[in-house]
């Protein structure tokens, strides 16, 4: 069996996910040992204090919201415990050049050493293994290195003019030969945590197909292998034509919210009130908290309609991470059949399959260790073409994932699940329609991914999209169904579980603590109140304008975007 050794310059978490994947794609090799290369980290004391400050008083109002702490994550040590057997012994060292790193690598013997950040092996070290080293690099197109070490929140050094060379070399008898290169040029809402966490991804998955081209030693050239698989896997939406014409790129992306500041602070001193303690500190004391689902279609640093920038996106899950249990679909069915929920919970899925997903929604999956679940619906997969709701407004280029980009992902455990098979409308109630949209997305899915497909999540996901018939045909198809209209799940409840309710996911932390706390439902008959006492005023009001006595015409309801952030107006809560 040939043995694989690792020598990482990389935060700890991507050291581990490399180890995983190679563990995972290249079965017939063992990873005998891994070489951590740490160095300490600059940061400014000023920005260290006030994230301290901010943090803690941020910890201490949701531990007095939630009833209880945030949670702990777990640490190198305690990962590298769990995978103890699958990557053999550790050593963690300040510098390359240690004896005790030679000593080590030495007494293992590799067949093949993979670096990971390092761009000098020495080359006592090099002539040791007998397939040679790979080496993953990313680097500027201006030639300057790009720094690999450091967490992507505090990468100081991404490139400035919004583009990344990423390149797999081989080295063997002295001698360096190209295996793979790819150009990740900028994107228009690209910022440099997102670029650094897609830089990160495709090295990683380019060093995972390069070392089983080496190791399998199959037909062909190994760099001929990577580039096709390279060709096949890797997104259209990195064609340059796709991407930023202007220079630099930004440190951040703006804060995305759907409601103004002012109106945000006055919805938060609901999260304090007596009602939403009392109900939080009963919920974690009688362990039946509710498992929320949340719902979203498109994780991309392009314009387009439902689209969530990769950096804000990863900046909520860091928050929901910290606070929340976030659970795959198998898993939140598995707690509410059981009664027993002792920590808020979140669920978080994505629906219709777009292909920009395959790489910004898996690098923030994969950075933070969080599952996915993602609705597909199998047509626009099929036929490599977009979908018609987007064709409808003009949108162009976005095109669903292919089987083979859902296979690659499912390998790694995420879930996919069934979303009719052309995103049609189930509001319909023609029988026929809706047993081959449903029916045969189901069996689809099944021959491709060679497992049982469970759930199904109704296109656009409204009552008005869920005709009688619908839900029927769901209820007999599957084991759960979804909607989209708010609502919570609650774990013991004496109705069927089939029907699970979702609620949009927000493009920040703090609203997204509200939609969790059903702020905004809770809300609602004070809002009505108000208004309604506005009326009865300007009513009595003898000095007021005729024309604004004047009676109100209704206008033809706007219909909603499927992926619209619903305001507190529109949500309907259903909680059986």
């Amino acid at each position: 069996m040939p043995t694989l050794t690792l020598i990482c310059e990389a935060n700890e978490r991507r050291v581990l996910l490399l180890a995983e994947q190679l563990a995972r794609h290249i079965p017939e090799a063992q990873i005998c040992g891994i070489v951590h290369v740490t160095r300490p980290r600059l940061t400014s004391l000023l920005r260290l204090g006030l994230q301290l400050i901010g943090n803690t008083v941020a910890c201490w109002a949701l531990r007095l919201v939630h009833g209880g702490g945030p949670r702990q994550s777990n640490t190198f040590l305690s990962q590298l415990g769990k995978h103890q057997g699958d990557i053999g012994n550790v050593v963690v060292t300040r510098c390359i050049d240690d004896p005790e790193v030679f000593k080590f690598v030495s007494h293992i013997k590799p067949d093949l050493i993979i670096t990971l950040g390092i761009r000098y092996i020495p080359q006592t070290i090099a002539v040791l293994p007998s397939i040679g080293v790979l080496r993953g690099e990313i680097s500027n197109i201006d030639g300057s290195v790009h720094d690999q070490g450091c967490k992507c929140e505090q990468n100081s050094k991404a490139q400035d003019k919004g583009r990344l060379r990423i390149e797999i070399k081989h080295t063997a008898n002295a001698e360096d030969s190209l295996v793979a290169s790819f150009d990740l040029d900028t994107q228009p809402l690209d910022s440099r945590v997102s670029l650094d966490l897609k830089s990160e991804l495709i090295l990683r998955d380019l060093l995972v197909q390069s070392a089983a081209a080496f190791v399998q030693q199959g037909a062909g050239k190994p760099s001929d292998r990577v580039r096709a698989w390279a060709a096949v896997m890797l997104p259209s939406c990195f064609d340059p034509r796709h991407c930023a014409t202007t220079e630099g790129i930004r440190d951040s992306v703006p804060p995305l919210r759907a409601r103004s500041v002012w109106k945000l602070c006055i919805y938060s001193f609901f999260l304090l009130s007596p009602s939403i303690l009392l109900r939080n500190w009963f919920r974690r004391r009688r362990r039946q908290h509710p498992i929320v689902f949340l719902t979203s279609h498109l994780i991309s640093d392009r314009e387009h309609r439902m689209s969530l920038p990769t950096e804000a996106f990863y900046r909520v899950v860091r928050f929901l991470k910290g606070y929340y249990r976030i659970v795959s679909l198998s898993e939140a069915v598995r707690l509410l059949e059981s009664g027993n929920i002792d920590e808020p919970t979140v669920v978080l899925t994505f629906d219709d399959g777009y292909e920009d997903n395959f790489v910004n929604l898996r690098a923030v999956s994969e950075e933070t260790g969080v599952p996915v679940v993602l609705f597909v619906s199998s047509d626009p997969v099929t036929e490599r073409r977009g979908f018609a709701h987007d064709y409808e407004r003009g949108l162009k280029g976005f095109p669903a994932l292919s089987w083979d980009q859902i296979r690659y992902w499912a390998a790694d455990g995420t879930e996919f699940q069934s979303h009719s098979c052309s995103h049609f409308d189930c509001g319909s109630a023609d029988e026929v329609l809706l047993e081959r949209e449903m029916v045969r997305s189901k069996r689809i899915l099944e021959e491709q991914l060679g497992g049982p497909v469970t759930s199904f999540a109704f296109p656009f996901g409204k009552p008005q999209n869920m005709s009688a018939p619908a839900v029927a045909i769901a209820g007999q198809t599957y084991d759960h169904f979804l909607s989209c209209f708010g609502g919570e799940n609650y774990p013991g409840q004496p109705r069927n579980l089939k029907h699970l309710f979702r609620k949009h996911l927000q493009g920040n932390a703090w609203e997204s603590e509200l939609v969790l706390q059903d702020i905004f439902e809770i809300s609602v008959p004070w809002r009505t109140l108000i208004r309604s006492s506005r009326r009865r005023r300007r009513r009595a009001d003898p000095c007021e304008p005729a024309f604004r006595r004047l009676p109100r015409f209704s206008t033809p309801a706007i219909p909603q975007s499927e992926n619209s952030v619903q305001g507190p107006d529109e949500l309907k809560e259903r909680r059986g």
